[in-house]
């Protein structure tokens, strides 16, 4: 390089394409080619020396070639010199090292984000004197972000981001600046990949109402902040304009989150929508009733009423009972009673002592009268069926050893008379004694003997060990699948780990909801000696299951969870299957998030049956907050387990739900486990399902399809709940007639979360702008006023490629080559030296 310095750029990639792998999304970039020398003199004295070598050559050339030819004619001598210096300048060329390099143009977009709440309050209407015409607080924002010109002010500023939040944040769409050149698409950020995107995606083309159905049971401002600012930090987030009643119930508080606005700089401007009035209302929180009775028998039914802005006002509580396949028929008044309300929020509990008539199913509604100015009179009245039977439910206990679960489990069902119960100790001697029904020395051999039980449960059982066969197996995975059998399995420190990975025991493992770990992980899998206990997590789905509740309601139930100390070990697997629902996990360190922690209750369904995984056995620890705590989650857990044994009233099938119970805008899932008129499994494309909504109106048909990945006669489908109160199910089996009737009822309710403070919070929302340097404004319509308020902080940099050498090609050499040859050919030809 002799004594020049080598230019570099100002800002070096490896290549183009990484380079365009590192923009921003935000960026936008034009293109311009330079041409440069990579070896160039960088101070004067550099020149000097540079021009001096130059000027020296160039002399010494044309001295040398006036020497040569001064016998020769004149023409000769300047053509030689010129093909000389011709050669001499090619070669100061490639000195030089041209090249030519692209330069890049990069304006980065600042970017600002509409977030939107989605959650159950958002639907509330604010005006209850005119319900016909008053537009809901979603409605209210719908009408802003589609026809006022909020979006469109933003996009001549930023890039625009659409995300909603409820329990979590969903981006929904993203808009390029619009520069007013040609309109750039939409980008979705929910959409499948292979999914087709509209050419044209524009605030009036979107779905709002599809796009901000309020349907979240939770309202978590704190969290949707956060996790906004830390995915768009790399993109220029100037700043949000966050739509909500403020009213922040769940998840981590606002100040992580307003922290990390100030740290980067992120200014929440809030949008205040809703009515500071407590809206008036008076409903059923809960109705309570035995989900089994006995004929002649006395039981209980406790209806939970709530009120809200009526204070100590006495209200009439009426329980009402009639068939619940008959529902034409007058419902008969059970009793009425008045109470007076407690405080807003508080459940009054009024309890009605009912007897249980002839074997079949009834279906109480409990009502309140209505009060004048309810804002939502959907909610005065809830339903619970009772199944009245003749016989008792039928269960077996199969267990490896006598551990503590198995004996409190035993010596309870034997007590109880709702249940009977047989036991398979697979380590007891014969003939010993034990407090059941029924000692069995081995497992059912037969259909017949297996169609006796409604429920098997196995803790920590030897599969393959005494008492029990393959075809044993085999019959017990039949069972499940087509006769909607219930098995409730416990995993343990003494078998589990023997038979996880023999490949004997594949439809054992089938049966299961979980995936167990592989041959290298079982080192770690098993974890049952820890010398303090780590408490058990329910999931959400796990909170809202009523079969785990240990009180009468959501509330105290989750509170008693919280209470228990849990327990000291847990059997380790890899993850839940695909159609499995998980409803608690074990807290195995603070340091991990908890979807992360390991499983400890799931759930799925198998054919028409289903099974409830537990992953130790250590419920018994219970009974140190409450003997009735143990006893109550496993009279639920086993009644949930055993329904579909006996829902199946009619040979032509069974009708499956996942719970009775759902929350607004959760998703149904329907089984149907159905036959045909020779009792075999039915084949045909489709089965239509009938959904009776709250008001009495039908669903938009609901398709019941094959199951592809199950048995030959299942067939699912789902839908969505949008209203309020109960819905019932109707599914005629084809070419069955009356006997073919298959249904069953829902009751959907708002989340306690959402419905105990609806009104706006303004307090809350002035404070998170003010304390992020935003500006509140209250009513969705003054939303366009904060766009002057979320300047551009676009920016402009320059960003130069790896350069492509010029000089380095074979022609440039081959150039030179040819001048300095063509040189010595004239020489030779007029005899030079």
């Amino acid at each position: 390089m002799g004594p020049f310095a080598q230019l570099s750029p100002d800002i070096a990639t490896d290549s183009a394409g990484e380079l365009s792998d590192s923009l921003s999304s935000t960026a936008q970039e034009t293109l311009r080619e330079t041409f440069e020398y990579a070896r160039i003199p960088t101070s004067p004295l550099e020149w000097l020396l540079l021009t001096l070598v130059v000027i020296g050559i160039t002399l010494f050339v044309i001295f040398a070639y006036r020497r040569d030819c001064a016998e020769s004619p004149g023409w000769l001598a300047v053509i030689l010199v010129g093909l000389r210096l011709a050669a001499l300048v090619g070669l100061l060329l490639v000195w030089l090292q041209p090249q030519a390099r692209i330069e890049r143009r990069i304006q980065e977009d600042s970017v600002a984000a509409i977030i939107v709440d989605t959650s159950l309050s958002m639907g509330m209407q604010d005006d209850p004197e005119n319900p016909t015409y008053a537009p809901t607080r979603s409605e209210e924002i719908q009408e802003v972000l589609a026809k006022s010109p909020l979006v469109q002010q933003l996009r001549n500023r930023h890039d625009v981001i659409v995300a909603t939040f409820g329990q979590d944040i969903h981006e929904v769409v993203r808009w390029k600046r619009d520069t007013g050149e040609t309109s750039q698409p939409a980008s979705s950020t929910e959409a499948e990949e292979g999914d087709t995107l509209p050419l044209e995606l524009t605030p009036e083309t979107m779905d709002w109402q599809a796009t901000l159905d309020p349907k979240a049971p939770e309202t978590r401002i704190g969290q949707a902040l956060r996790q906004l600012i830390s995915e768009h930090r790399q993109d220029r987030l100037v700043g949000a304009i966050l739509f909500s009643d403020g009213q922040h119930n769940a998840g981590v508080g606002l100040a992580p989150a307003i922290r990390l606005a100030k740290e980067h700089e992120v200014k929440v401007h809030t949008v205040g929508v809703g009515s500071m009035r407590t809206p008036i209302n008076l409903r059923v929180a809960d109705l309570i009733a035995p989900s089994r009775a006995y004929p002649e028998d006395d039981f209980e039914s406790s209806v939970f009423v709530v009120g809200q802005g009526l204070g100590q006002e006495r209200v009439a509580v009426e329980l009402y009972s009639q068939p619940a396949d008959n529902i034409g028929v007058e419902p008969k008044l059970e009793g009425s009673r008045e109470t007076v309300l407690q405080q807003d929020g508080e459940p009054v509990e009024v309890s009605f002592q009912l007897k249980a008539e002839g074997p079949g199913r009834r279906t109480l509604t409990a009502k309140v009268r209505p009060v004048q100015g309810d804002y939502n009179p959907r909610d005065d009245q809830m339903q619970a069926d009772v199944e009245i039977v003749e016989r008792r439910t039928r269960v077996l206990l199969f267990a490896g050893g006598p551990t503590r679960e198995y004996r409190f489990l035993r010596n309870q069902l034997f007590r109880d008379k709702e249940f009977e119960v047989d036991v398979l100790l697979q380590t007891a001697q014969v003939g010993i004694a034990q407090e059941a029904d029924h000692i069995l020395d081995v497992f059912p051999n037969s259909a017949t003997e297996m169609a006796e039980y409604d429920c098997v449960v196995a803790f920590d059982p030897e599969w393959d060990g005494p008492g029990i066969t393959p075809a044993q197996i085999d019959l017990l995975e039949q069972w499940v699948a087509e006769q909607s059998g219930g098995l409730l399995v416990v995993a343990g420190p003494v078998y589990t780990e023997e038979w996880v990975n023999d490949t004997r025991m594949a439809k054992v493992r089938s049966l299961y909801p979980i995936q167990f770990s592989r041959h290298h992980a079982l080192l770690d899998a098993s974890r049952f000696e820890n010398r303090e206990p780590s408490p058990i997590l329910l999931t959400q789905e796990g909170m809202e299951a009523d079969f785990l509740w240990l009180e009468d309601n959501a509330v105290e139930s989750r509170d008693a969870w919280h209470d228990f100390d849990g327990v000291f070990g847990f059997y380790g697997v890899r993850e839940p299957k695909p159609a499995a629902t998980v409803y608690a996990r074990y807290q195995e360190t603070e340091n991990l998030p908890e979807d992360e922690q390991p499983i400890y209750f799931a759930g799925q369904f198998y054919g028409s049956g289903r099974v409830f995984y537990i992953g130790s056995g250590e419920m018994w620890r219970l009974r140190s907050l409450a003997v009735a705590y143990f006893e109550r989650y496993y009279t639920k857990l086993l009644r949930h387990l055993s329904e579909g044994r006996l829902l199946r009233g009619s040979r032509r099938g069974v009708l499956l739900v996942e719970r009775e119970r759902y929350l607004l805008g959760q998703t149904v899932v329907v089984r149907a486990q159905l036959n045909d008129s020779q009792l075999r499994p039915l084949e045909v494309p489709s089965v239509p399902l009938e959904v009776v909504l709250p008001d009495g109106t039908l669903f938009p048909q609901v398709t019941l399809v094959p199951d592809q990945g199950d048995r030959p006669g299942m067939y699912t489908g789902q839908f969505v709940v949008r209203e309020e109160g109960e819905y019932r199910l109707n599914l005629n089996v084809p070419e069955a007639g009356d006997e073919g009737l298959l249904s069953r009822r829902l009751q959907v309710r708002i989340s306690d979360q959402e419905r105990e403070r609806p009104q706006l919070d303004r307090v809350r929302l002035q404070s998170l702008a003010e304390e992020t340097g935003g500006t509140y404004v209250e009513g969705a319509a003054k939303a366009p006023e904060l766009v002057e308020l979320l300047p551009s902080r676009a920016r402009i940099r320059y960003q130069k490629d790896r350069p492509e050498p010029l000089w380095d090609s074979p022609w440039i050499m081959g150039t030179i080559c040819g001048l300095l040859c063509l040189e010595w050919l004239l020489r030779r030809c007029f005899k030079l030296a």
